[in-house]
């Protein structure tokens, strides 16, 4: 169920009770305080399942009546926190029935933005954001729009994934469905993990979109390259695909689960990332085999999850998608596919809007 926190009734009731504590300084132009707080969705994937106390996000926001070029700055960099059952920020702003319209821009966590980078168009640059595979690290809102008619409501800001999520899954091909596979052992290498963000315009749904490269994101001059093993992800244990299970078209073996990975294009030969995994097929007469096959390249897997290894390679992690990699085992060689969906409220993880 959505949880609502309005802080709107709230200063309503307050103002009731003691018109000093809001209003002392108001013009006769402003109206309601500006409300903002949250809820959230159910987070099936995502590695943050709840807001902590005292985690804050950053509001940018302007008022203006001939055109945004025109603006009257309210929010600049205006901390947002919560306090275990309300999102707060103090002092509070009035909506001022003298302009036209209101624009607002945030961005999660707080104390993230490079100095002098923010624009009031919401073009900024991030300080670098060090990725450790578990940990969301950028949120950005979409652009919002108020128009007067809609001063005093609630302000519903939506939150979109700046990072990458990504799950590692093992499958039986139909060819070995009568052994057991046994996976030993998983590792991915020279992953990306520091890098800045810059916003460079917001498209016609007003989802921010990042700089030319790859979704936004600039490795730091000195990058960073990372081993994810296993234990990162799923936890100690490893798959096993018994007998007659897990096959091609059957279930798949979790390998690595939840990864929150950095934007980044995949690179060739020396300093490729790789995934290394090494595994034992046991057939019906208990005769066992032990594989450590050699690191693949990521930007060698097919864009589709099937069997054929001819579709489009994926060539790189962008802001925002959900990437599960299946690894199909047979008796002769690997096969190695994925399907992309989209980082959002379903099945495929979460995001947060703020009201």
């Amino acid at each position: 169920m959505k949880r609502y926190f309005l802080i709107a009734a709230v200063a309503a009731t307050a103002l009731v009770a003691c018109t000093k504590t809001f209003d002392h300084n108001k013009s006769v132009n402003e109206g309601a305080p500006i409300s903002l707080s949250t809820w959230s969705d159910v987070m099936t994937k995502a590695p943050k399942t709840a807001f902590a106390n005292g985690d804050q996000f950053e509001v940018f926001g302007f008022k203006w009546n001939a055109g945004p070029a025109n603006e009257t700055i309210v929010f600049e960099a205006v901390e947002v926190g919560y306090d275990g059952s309300d999102w707060t920020y103090s002092p509070l702003r009035y909506w001022d029935k003298s302009f036209a319209n209101y624009t607002f821009y945030a961005v999660w966590p707080k104390d993230i933005l490079a100095s002098g980078t923010y624009g009031d168009n919401g073009l900024f640059t991030t300080i670098d954001r060090t990725f450790n595979g578990a940990d969301e690290n950028l949120l950005i809102a979409q652009k919002k729009d108020v128009a007067n008619a809609n001063y005093g409501a609630p302000v519903p800001l939506v939150f979109k994934h700046m990072a990458a999520l990504v799950d590692f899954k093992v499958k039986k091909a139909d060819d070995i469905v009568d052994a057991e596979l046994e996976v030993t052992s998983i590792q991915l290498d020279n992953i990306r993990t520091v890098g800045t963000f810059t916003v460079a315009s917001y498209d016609g749904s007003n989802n921010p979109v990042g700089t030319a490269g790859v979704g936004g994101w600039t490795p730091d001059g000195t990058p960073t390259v990372a081993s994810f093993t296993h234990a990162s992800g799923a936890g100690a244990s490893l798959p096993t695909l018994a007998a007659a299970t897990g096959n091609t078209t059957g279930t798949a073996g979790a390998l690595i689960n939840s990864l929150v990975v950095m934007p980044q294009a995949f690179a060739t030969g020396a300093g490729a990332q790789t995934v290394t995994i090494a595994y034992k097929l046991t057939d019906p007469a208990g005769i066992e085999n032990t594989y450590t096959p050699d690191a693949v390249e990521l930007g060698t897997f097919d864009s589709t999850d099937g069997d054929s290894n001819t579709a489009t390679f994926i060539a790189s992690w962008l802001p925002g998608y959900h990437y599960t990699y299946y690894i199909t085992i047979n008796a002769n060689k690997i096969t190695f596919t994925a399907s992309i969906a989209d980082w959002d409220a379903t099945a495929n993880g979460f995001h947060y809007i703020l009201n």
